[in-house]
């Protein structure tokens, strides 16, 4: 496929796709997703690596690097439709992050596609938003990046979920801002802000603002 016989990969990825998906097996169903989504991308099919993506998100990987480069293609795919900025950049940081954490590097090809993704989105998002953002991807653990990869939001690891923007919040909490702070930073008013704060605290049975830095705090271990 780096040679230029995209088409041909494409056309391969789609007759194996064919075959496993009669056969049925998660552990052979779910490589021949991760390889025609990395191919669609490189195509210029954008919607069609979101599905891929997804679907091989849903089957599930017994190797969590495969499921952060299906994050990664999601991520690309959301880009090249132009929609969900701000989940976009957030699953790339998550990603990017646990590639530099266990030193796991990306094909040239697929690094320059990541990148490109990751600079378009930047220039997209508002400055606070974009912060925030980025915070909440190099923040997120793998089980909270797919449920806000496949749900638009992230698990809490407990009972309930919490929006992206109320992950957001408690981001911004766990570094110290104000409510007046974390409003400016997002473009809405220090009331809205409290109320995720409240809602947060709520769904996650934290009795304190403090309580609620800790828990946000604690999703990047």
């Amino acid at each position: 496929m780096q040679n230029g016989f995209a088409d041909r990969a494409a056309a391969l990825a789609g007759e194996a796709l064919t075959l496993t998906r009669l056969i049925g097996l998660p552990h052979v169903l779910n490589p021949v997703l991760h390889t025609a989504g990395a191919i669609a991308p490189a195509r210029g099919n954008h919607a069609e690596a979101v599905g891929l993506f997804r679907e091989s998100l849903d089957v599930g990987s017994e190797h969590p690097i495969d499921q952060y480069h299906d994050l990664e293609g999601l991520a690309l795919g959301l880009v090249g439709v132009g929609s969900d900025d701000e989940r976009a950049l957030s699953l790339l940081v998550s990603a990017s992050a646990v590639r530099t954490r266990y030193d796991f590097r990306a094909e040239p090809y697929w690094q320059a596609l990541l990148d490109e993704a990751r600079a378009v989105r930047r220039e997209r998002i508002a400055a606070g938003r974009l912060r925030a953002a980025e915070s909440t991807g190099e923040r997120m653990s793998l089980a909270q990046a797919i449920s806000y990869a496949l749900t638009a939001q992230p698990h809490t690891g407990d009972d309930g979920l919490i929006s992206a923007r109320g992950l957001h919040v408690a981001t911004l909490v766990a570094e110290g801002l104000t409510n007046r702070q974390i409003g400016q930073r997002l473009g809405i008013s220090p009331h809205t802000v409290a109320r995720h704060v409240t809602h947060a605290r709520s769904k996650l049975g934290l009795r304190s603002r403090s309580q609620l830095a800790v828990w946000a705090g604690r999703q990047s271990t």
